[in-house]
C-alpha cells in the first residue's frame, strides 16, 4: 500500500494513487476484477466539491458548530444563572432581615442604656442635630395614619427618609408631602 499523502492545505494539485489494478500484488496471473465505473456527476456538484477547499469545509463545520454550542451554552447558563440568582437573592433578603431584627434589638437596648456610677445615673439617648430632629418628626402624622392601614410595613431610615412597603413593593421617601399623597391613594 502506499503511503498516506500528508493534507497540506495547499491549492497546488495533489498526487493521485494507483487504481487496485496496477498495484495488484496477488502473486499470480489473475488480475483483480476491474471496479464498476463511477456514476458521472452532474458539473454544477463537480464544480462546488473544487471550489471548496477542506479549509473552507473545515471553517463552515466549525461555525456550525460554535453557533450550536453557544445557543446550548447560553440556554444551560441561563436556567442555572436564574436558580443561583433567586437562591441568592433569597439568602440576601434573610440576612438583611436578620441585620435589622439585630439593628432594632441594639437600638433599643441604647434606647434604655443606663450606666450607674456611685450614685448617679447616666443615661444615653441617640442624639440628632435639630435639622435632621425635625426632619423625623415631619413624618410623625403620616407615621400615625399607616399604623391604621392593614398590610403595611413602614420604617424611619437614617437621616430622615421613610420607607414604605406593601407586598413586594417598596417606596422610600425624603418629603413628608409626597409621603403623604402616596398613603392617601393607599387608603
Amino acid at each position: 500500500m502506499p503511503p498516506k499523502l500528508k493534507n497540506t492545505n495547499n491549492p497546488a494539485p495533489t498526487q493521485m494513487r494507483p487504481t487496485p489494478q496496477a498495484t495488484s500484488s496477488l502473486g499470480s496471473s489473475e488480475a483483480a476484477p476491474p471496479r464498476a465505473p463511477a456514476k458521472p456527476s452532474t458539473p454544477e456538484k463537480t464544480a462546488a466539491v473544487s471550489n471548496m477547499t477542506s479549509s473552507d469545509f473545515k471553517a463552515e463545520l466549525l461555525a456550525a458548530l460554535r453557533d450550536e454550542v453557544v445557543g446550548i451554552f447560553k440556554a444551560e447558563l441561563k436556567v442555572a444563572l436564574k436558580n443561583n440568582f433567586a437562591q441568592i437573592k433569597s439568602e440576601l433578603q434573610c440576612v438583611k432581615v436578620e441585620l435589622n431584627a439585630n439593628m432594632a434589638a441594639i437600638r433599643s437596648e441604647v434606647d434604655v442604656l443606663k450606666i450607674k456610677v456611685k450614685d448617679s445615673t447616666i443615661s444615653i439617648f441617640p442624639d440628632f442635630t435639630a435639622r435632621t430632629a425635625k426632619a423625623r418628626a415631619a413624618f410623625t402624622d403620616i407615621r400615625r395614619q399607616l399604623r391604621d392601614i392593614p398590610n403595611i410595613r413602614f420604617g424611619l431610615l437614617h437621616p430622615a427618609r421613610l420607607r414604605i412597603t406593601r407586598g413586594d413593593a417598596t417606596r422610600e421617601f425624603t418629603s413628608p408631602k409626597d409621603a403623604a399623597a402616596f398613603v392617601e391613594a393607599l387608603k
